[in-house]
Protein backbone atom coordinates (compact mmCIF):
# COMPACT_ATOMS: atom_id res chain seq x y z
CA UNK A 1 0.00 0.00 0.00
CA UNK A 2 3.03 2.09 0.85
CA UNK A 3 4.71 1.84 -2.21
CA UNK A 4 0.98 2.15 -4.34
CA UNK A 5 0.78 5.59 -2.39
CA UNK A 6 4.67 6.82 -2.95
CA UNK A 7 4.08 5.98 -6.95
CA UNK A 8 1.02 8.00 -7.29
CA UNK A 9 2.43 10.76 -5.30
CA UNK A 10 5.54 10.83 -7.31
CA UNK A 11 3.75 10.53 -10.62
CA UNK A 12 1.31 13.45 -9.09
CA UNK A 13 4.01 15.65 -8.68
CA UNK A 14 6.26 15.00 -12.31
CA UNK A 15 2.40 15.76 -13.34
CA UNK A 16 2.43 19.39 -11.79
CA UNK A 17 5.92 19.81 -12.93
CA UNK A 18 4.98 19.43 -16.41
CA UNK A 19 2.55 22.62 -16.34
CA UNK A 20 5.57 24.68 -14.80
CA UNK A 21 6.83 26.96 -17.52
CA UNK A 22 10.50 29.14 -17.12
CA UNK A 23 12.09 31.33 -19.45
CA UNK A 24 13.81 34.53 -19.36
CA UNK A 25 12.40 37.98 -20.01
CA UNK A 26 13.80 41.42 -20.48
CA UNK A 27 11.69 44.76 -20.72
CA UNK A 28 11.45 48.74 -21.03
CA UNK A 29 10.22 50.38 -18.30
CA UNK A 30 8.53 54.17 -18.50
CA UNK A 31 7.59 55.81 -15.42
CA UNK A 32 6.07 59.07 -14.73
CA UNK A 33 5.54 60.86 -11.36
CA UNK A 34 3.19 63.56 -11.42
CA UNK A 35 4.40 66.28 -8.74
CA UNK A 36 2.61 69.29 -7.06
CA UNK A 37 5.35 71.79 -6.75
CA UNK A 38 8.30 70.16 -8.87
CA UNK A 39 8.69 68.50 -12.06
CA UNK A 40 9.96 65.13 -13.12
CA UNK A 41 11.08 64.24 -16.34
CA UNK A 42 9.52 61.11 -17.31
CA UNK A 43 12.04 58.70 -16.90
CA UNK A 44 13.07 55.35 -19.05
CA UNK A 45 14.52 52.40 -17.77
CA UNK A 46 14.96 48.38 -18.17
CA UNK A 47 14.33 45.14 -16.80
CA UNK A 48 15.89 42.07 -16.86
CA UNK A 49 15.20 38.79 -15.45
CA UNK A 50 13.70 35.37 -14.97
CA UNK A 51 9.56 33.98 -15.12
CA UNK A 52 7.65 31.05 -13.99
CA UNK A 53 4.05 30.62 -15.19
CA UNK A 54 1.60 27.76 -14.25
CA UNK A 55 -1.48 26.93 -16.50
CA UNK A 56 -4.30 25.90 -13.41
CA UNK A 57 -6.77 25.35 -16.36
CA UNK A 58 -7.65 26.50 -20.04
CA UNK A 59 -8.80 29.66 -18.61
CA UNK A 60 -6.60 31.01 -15.19
CA UNK A 61 -2.74 30.95 -14.76
CA UNK A 62 -0.45 31.81 -12.06
CA UNK A 63 3.15 34.14 -13.15
CA UNK A 64 5.50 35.24 -11.42
CA UNK A 65 9.01 36.79 -12.22
CA UNK A 66 12.31 37.79 -10.35
CA UNK A 67 13.50 41.21 -11.76
CA UNK A 68 16.43 43.52 -11.88
CA UNK A 69 14.76 46.68 -12.52
CA UNK A 70 16.88 49.82 -13.21
CA UNK A 71 15.77 54.01 -14.23
CA UNK A 72 16.54 57.31 -14.04
CA UNK A 73 14.70 60.74 -13.51
CA UNK A 74 15.31 64.37 -13.22
CA UNK A 75 13.81 66.77 -10.68
CA UNK A 76 13.49 70.22 -11.85
CA UNK A 77 12.24 72.22 -8.13
CA UNK A 78 12.57 76.16 -7.45
CA UNK A 79 14.21 74.98 -4.26
CA UNK A 80 16.46 71.84 -5.98
CA UNK A 81 17.87 72.97 -8.91
CA UNK A 82 18.77 69.73 -11.57
CA UNK A 83 18.52 66.38 -9.60
CA UNK A 84 18.82 63.20 -11.35
CA UNK A 85 17.71 60.40 -9.66
CA UNK A 86 19.00 56.42 -10.78
CA UNK A 87 17.48 53.66 -9.04
CA UNK A 88 18.25 49.94 -9.16
CA UNK A 89 15.40 47.82 -7.52
CA UNK A 90 15.10 43.94 -7.19
CA UNK A 91 11.21 43.32 -9.12
CA UNK A 92 8.77 40.56 -7.92
CA UNK A 93 5.32 40.44 -9.31
CA UNK A 94 2.57 37.71 -8.89
CA UNK A 95 -0.05 37.99 -11.27
CA UNK A 96 -3.48 35.68 -11.89
CA UNK A 97 -3.96 35.12 -15.46
CA UNK A 98 -7.41 34.84 -17.66
CA UNK A 99 -7.12 33.93 -20.84
CA UNK A 100 -9.19 35.68 -23.39
CA UNK A 101 -8.32 34.01 -26.38
CA UNK A 102 -5.75 30.78 -27.05
CA UNK A 103 -3.01 33.12 -26.74
CA UNK A 104 -3.74 36.70 -25.48
CA UNK A 105 -4.45 36.84 -21.61
CA UNK A 106 -5.61 39.94 -19.44
CA UNK A 107 -3.16 39.84 -16.15
CA UNK A 108 -4.04 41.19 -12.61
CA UNK A 109 -1.81 41.38 -9.44
CA UNK A 110 0.53 42.93 -6.80
CA UNK A 111 4.12 43.82 -7.26
CA UNK A 112 6.94 44.44 -4.41
CA UNK A 113 10.04 46.37 -5.46
CA UNK A 114 12.66 46.53 -3.54
CA UNK A 115 15.58 49.13 -3.35
CA UNK A 116 19.01 47.94 -3.85
CA UNK A 117 20.26 51.05 -4.87
CA UNK A 118 19.90 54.56 -5.41
CA UNK A 119 22.15 57.83 -6.36
CA UNK A 120 21.69 61.19 -6.27
CA UNK A 121 23.44 63.28 -8.78
CA UNK A 122 23.22 67.30 -8.62
CA UNK A 123 24.92 70.86 -8.06
CA UNK A 124 25.45 70.66 -4.68
CA UNK A 125 25.97 66.52 -3.42
CA UNK A 126 26.13 63.49 -5.18
CA UNK A 127 25.12 60.68 -2.95
CA UNK A 128 24.62 56.88 -2.57
CA UNK A 129 22.66 55.40 -0.69
CA UNK A 130 23.04 51.44 -0.23
CA UNK A 131 20.88 48.60 1.86
CA UNK A 132 17.87 50.66 2.63
CA UNK A 133 14.89 49.05 3.33
CA UNK A 134 12.69 50.28 1.02
CA UNK A 135 9.96 48.68 -0.02
CA UNK A 136 7.54 49.63 -2.92
CA UNK A 137 4.15 47.76 -3.40
CA UNK A 138 2.05 48.13 -6.69
CA UNK A 139 -0.99 47.23 -8.21
CA UNK A 140 -0.42 45.78 -11.72
CA UNK A 141 -2.82 44.92 -14.58
CA UNK A 142 -2.39 44.40 -17.99
CA UNK A 143 -2.06 42.44 -21.32
CA UNK A 144 0.22 39.43 -22.32
CA UNK A 145 -0.20 37.41 -25.88
CA UNK A 146 2.09 34.02 -26.51
CA UNK A 147 3.04 32.85 -29.26
CA UNK A 148 4.13 30.03 -30.70
CA UNK A 149 4.37 28.19 -27.07
CA UNK A 150 8.00 30.46 -26.45
CA UNK A 151 7.90 33.92 -27.07
CA UNK A 152 5.83 35.69 -24.52
CA UNK A 153 5.03 40.03 -25.24
CA UNK A 154 3.51 41.72 -22.53
CA UNK A 155 2.67 45.15 -21.60
CA UNK A 156 1.52 46.39 -17.86
CA UNK A 157 0.86 49.69 -15.80
CA UNK A 158 1.46 49.33 -12.64
CA UNK A 159 0.08 51.67 -9.53
CA UNK A 160 1.58 52.37 -6.00
CA UNK A 161 -1.35 52.88 -3.73
CA UNK A 162 0.85 53.84 -1.04
CA UNK A 163 1.62 57.55 -1.28
CA UNK A 164 2.11 58.76 2.43
CA UNK A 165 5.68 57.41 2.10
CA UNK A 166 6.37 60.28 -0.17
CA UNK A 167 4.72 63.56 1.14
CA UNK A 168 7.19 65.84 2.37
CA UNK A 169 7.25 69.56 2.51
CA UNK A 170 8.36 70.61 -0.78
CA UNK A 171 6.56 67.62 -3.10
CA UNK A 172 4.20 64.70 -3.29
CA UNK A 173 4.66 61.85 -5.37
CA UNK A 174 2.32 59.74 -6.70
CA UNK A 175 3.92 56.96 -8.83
CA UNK A 176 3.23 54.89 -12.05
CA UNK A 177 4.92 52.90 -14.62
CA UNK A 178 4.12 51.78 -18.01
CA UNK A 179 6.38 48.44 -19.21
CA UNK A 180 6.52 46.52 -22.28
CA UNK A 181 8.75 43.36 -21.97
CA UNK A 182 9.41 40.56 -24.45
CA UNK A 183 9.44 37.01 -22.84
CA UNK A 184 11.61 33.80 -24.38
CA UNK A 185 10.19 30.34 -22.61
CA UNK A 186 13.23 27.71 -22.47
CA UNK A 187 11.18 24.44 -21.87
Amino acid sequence: MRKIFLLLTLLLGFQAMAQIDYGVKAGVIFNNFPVSEAVFDESFGYELGGMAEYKLNRTFGLHTEFLLAYFQYDLYNSNIKNLRDFRNYISIPFLIQTSITKKFRFDLGIRGDFLVREKITGPYFDEVWKGNVFFNPAIVSGFSFRSYKDLLFQLHLAFDPYLDRFKSDDFSLSHYNVTFSVGYFLN
